[in-house]
């Protein structure tokens, strides 16, 4: 499978925000019409230079931010088509954002913060070389939610994780 990233376009965003929508507790990546995220998703000077959407074969399957600071810390967020969910692709999705934002930005840390719910992304992160800073709480749409902030460490160009996942 070919992947290619590109900066996401709006007819893009409308896409991910109206149609993909998951199933039992991932409905939480739902972008809700009512919500001041799915505004936010959808406004084209929020979403600035952060955001990608990544292609397979031409197909929309993904999309990824990238949040910059200062410091060389990168945080990281994104979403796989649900057709695409829990079927094994996030091995090679997640390490393709990894090696497009280390080539762009030379960032000392990525970071991604999941919540506790979704074991599949923390497996997988782990699995990468993503290592457990905290745990905290943060309400989204008035429901209490635990996650866990995770960080990569990268070291130079090359990113640490295992080249079989390249």
């Amino acid at each position: 499978m070919k992947l290619n990233i590109l900066p996401m376009t709006q007819p893009e965003a409308k896409e991910i925000a109206a149609n993909w929508h998951y199933d039992g507790v991932y409905a939480f990546y739902d972008r809700d019409v009512n919500t001041h995220e799915f505004a936010q998703f959808l406004s084209v000077q929020s979403r600035r230079d952060d955001y990608f959407s990544v292609f397979a074969d031409g197909e929309l399957i993904g999309f990824f931010s990238f949040k910059e600071n200062e410091k060389g810390i990168v945080d990281m967020d994104c979403g796989m088509k649900p057709s695409w969910t829990g079927k094994g692709w996030g091995i090679q999705f997640m390490p393709f954002g990894i090696d497009f934002i280390v080539k762009r930005s030379h960032p000392s840390v990525i970071r991604v913060d999941l919540p506790l719910f979704n074991h599949r992304a923390l497996s997988l992160v782990r699995r990468l070389g993503f290592e457990p800073v905290h745990e905290y709480s943060h309400q989204v749409d008035k429901h209490p939610y635990t996650f866990l902030q995770m960080v990569y460490w990268v070291r130079g160009d090359e990113t640490s994780y295992h080249k079989e996942f390249k």
